[in-house]
């Protein structure tokens, strides 16, 4: 039984954690509309070093945003204007030749959120 319960544990714990990429970290603000709720933000950002793929989950509908991916050199890598519904999910897939350290930057002209991620 004691087997049985630590195989449902692992698979459990193994549906939550993301398998295929790296967790990036967001930092920056996003401001919600209500105050008195605790202001967290709303997009979670994970690469794949492997396939040279960048996933953005949105957690809640924020309407337009602006995201651009650049070097640290200020080149811009991509750019591009998703609509960012509640529970969508968008892959950037980017060129199997880059290297190095890269940033992305998510806006809605109001708010801005920023991530340091390489390959």
């Amino acid at each position: 039984m004691k087997a049985f319960r630590f195989l449902l544990v692992a698979i459990s714990l193994l549906c939550v954690i993301p398998c295929f990429g790296k967790r990036v970290r967001l930092n920056g603000n996003w401001d919600r509309k209500q105050k008195s709720i605790g202001i967290d933000i709303p997009i979670t950002a994970t690469v794949d070093e492997n396939m040279k793929e960048l996933s953005l989950q949105f957690n809640r509908n924020i309407g337009l945003v602006y995201v651009t991916i650049y070097s640290l050199s200020e080149e811009v890598i991509y750019y591009e204007v998703l609509d960012a519904i509640e529970f969508s999910s968008y892959t950037i897939q980017l060129d199997k030749k880059l290297q190095g350290e890269y940033v992305i930057s998510i806006s809605d002209n109001m708010n801005n959120v920023y991530g340091l991620f390489e390959f």
